[in-house]
């Protein structure tokens, strides 16, 4: 039995791949919720589960014509994580039956924590974007076969002054590049980034923003994370390594009037540009999730959000900058 083919294929939710594996009179027990399914009925619900999902198996056991696997589960976009025990008993090359035991990952519980005992298993996941140097960063967008950052600022200048707000929350602000076009009218930014080093040049830099610039540290793939209201937001390359849905719960915590958002149309498979600096950028491979213009389209429109204006900005090395923006 292949079981990492057959893993594939379930976290692919590949029907017509999943059903190669099963004898035609297998059942299927999920006993978290105490469901029992036969099998096109366990296809049905693996493949029609929401989401985008992604996993590995991290061990294998055999007993005879038992196998037992333990496999990470998790979604594409960061927003869930499980490890589920499967004990799949096989016949002649073919699954029979599957008792599976599924758990949430998650931090021990707060009251286990204060009696600070026990230690970590495995490093805590640290996403990408904490390991690279806002200066690698910054080099590699003004270089000029990319020419990001000052295409960036230029268009941040016209989202600061496209709209009546007075309250702006940017996404992704890492240095603070556009700041400096920030308008008298408006009285507060909140500055949104993952790296906390990331604000702490961007509070460094913009000090005559003191009264109007709010750094927030926050990963916003978290389920738990609070975020005050703003008037609109920006989010410029952000949504690639957040999601769709993630993004479209950001926003609803958010409840923005206005939303400006900067993606980047490729003309090939790499979605980061060459440069010296490019493998600064090499892990970011796991968080990246490709932009269409349509897909955030439809995601927006779910969210209450309509298409109001769309801008194109092209860049030296044949990408362009896609600029959307959305009213509720």
């Amino acid at each position: 039995m292949n079981l990492t083919a057959y893993w594939k294929a379930t976290l692919q939710q590949n029907a017509d791949e999943m059903r190669k594996f099963f004898h035609k009179d297998a059942y299927i027990n999920w006993h978290n919720t105490n469901e029992h399914f036969t099998v096109e009925e366990f296809i049905r619900a693996n493949c029609e589960y929401p989401g985008s999902w992604n996993g590995e198996i991290e061990r294998i056991e055999q007993c005879h014509d038992l196998y037992i696997t333990v496999t990470h589960v998790f979604a594409t976009d960061k927003t869930s994580s499980f490890h589920v025990t499967s004990f799949i008993r096989c016949e002649a090359g073919f699954i029979t039956s599957i008792d599976e035991y599924w758990g949430d990952d998650g931090s021990a519980p707060q009251w286990r924590m204060e009696q600070n005992i026990g230690t970590s298993i495995h490093p805590a996941w640290q996403n990408p974007w904490t390991k690279i140097d806002l200066s690698d960063y910054e080099n590699h967008m003004k270089w000029e076969s990319v020419m990001q950052l000052q295409a960036m600022n230029e268009m941040m200048k016209e989202q600061f002054r496209a709209y009546p707000v007075h309250t702006i929350m940017i996404l992704g602000i890492a240095g603070g590049n556009g700041l400096e076009h920030t308008p008298s009218n408006i009285n507060k930014i909140y500055g949104v980034d993952i790296n906390p080093a990331y604000l702490a040049q961007c509070a460094k830099r913009y000090t005559h923003l003191e009264s109007v610039l709010e750094c927030v540290c926050t990963d916003l793939t978290s389920e738990n994370i609070t975020l005050p209201y703003a008037d609109m937001v920006v989010a410029n390359l952000l949504i690639e390594y957040i999601g769709y849905r993630c993004f479209q719960t950001v926003i609803a915590k958010v409840d923005p009037l206005y939303v400006s958002c900067i993606i980047q149309s490729n003309t090939d498979d790499n979605f980061v540009s060459d440069s010296p600096y490019l493998h600064v950028f090499d892990n970011l491979h796991a968080i990246h999730h490709p932009m269409q213009e349509t897909e955030l389209i439809i995601a927006m429109k779910e969210s209450g959000y309509a298409l109001i204006t769309k801008k194109e900005q092209p860049l030296p090395n044949g990408k362009k900058l896609v600029q959307l923006d959305f009213k509720k």
